[in-house]
């Protein structure tokens, strides 16, 4: 009788598993951010915010998949001719399926200064390349799925490519705002990521102004046209220092396979 019960439990403890696990596809990113915004989970720095969300993801996936963190996925091949320099990538999160497909999530965390629920944050400044490296981001997974591509070559099979997210969490209103620049006077007019901005085509800085960190951020062309949504993260806006940066958004940009 005992043993007719513990296998009934065992029964039951199983299928409640079974119950909390999604295939990698199944998964809404904007519902695992909110849960996080719940608490609310604020990161001192962007390797924290990554494992958090890497933890939740596993919860959800179970033993139908695997997340994987830091994971090399393609390499830029040395051309001595265009002087082009041999450099590998880095994804922040793989959702590898176990039907051999995968799902790439790249992250950002740009912080303002701030104490936040006794958490002192400090600011990472240099939102101009902030929003270029979250474009750079987006690129670097339409990179993934564009297999005839000459210049790079990857460095590990994960099966099918399933689309990837870009995420940037972040306290810094300038970045979520429209960039009013009517004179042309920011190195980076051509590519805003403000809330209801839109982008195509090339990313470039402003011609006219030059600064020598750009050398390291070339121009690159992005495959398909998105626009932005920035939303709420939930809970954040308690207890900080200053009003105007205890507001965390976030945005995600969806890759599509």
């Amino acid at each position: 009788m005992c043993e007719q019960k513990a296998d009934d439990v065992s029964c039951f403890v199983t299928c409640v598993k079974r119950l909390g696990r999604m295939k990698i596809e199944e998964i809404n990113i904007k519902q695992v951010m909110d849960k996080l915004g719940e608490v609310p989970r604020i990161y001192q720095v962007e390797a924290q915010f990554q494992f958090e969300l890497a933890w939740e993801l596993q919860k959800l996936i179970g033993d139908d998949g695997q997340v994987l963190l830091e994971v090399g996925m393609c390499t830029r091949k040395a051309n001595a001719e265009k002087k082009v320099k041999r450099k590998r990538f880095y994804s922040d999160i793989i959702l590898k399926g176990n039907d051999n497909s995968y799902i790439v999530i790249e992250l950002k965390y740009k912080k303002k200064a701030a104490v936040i629920n006794g958490i002192e944050l400090t600011s990472d400044y240099a939102s101009d390349e902030g929003r270029y490296d979250y474009l750079w981001d987006i690129r670097r997974i339409e990179l993934l799925k564009e297999c005839n591509n000459d210049d790079y070559e990857y460095t590990r099979n994960l099966g099918s490519f399933r689309g990837g997210y870009a995420i940037i969490l972040t306290n810094d209103m300038g970045y979520w705002n429209k960039i009013r620049d009517k004179e042309g006077k920011t190195v980076d007019a051509l590519f805003t990521i403000g809330d209801g901005d839109s982008i195509q085509g090339r990313v470039d800085w402003n011609v006219d102004i030059k600064k020598p960190w750009m050398k390291s951020r070339p121009a690159f062309e992005l495959s398909n046209s998105y626009c932005f949504e920035w939303l709420p993260y939930y809970g954040a806006d308690k207890g900080a220092s200053k009003k105007e940066t205890c507001t965390f958004k976030y945005l995600i940009t969806k890759i599509d396979a």
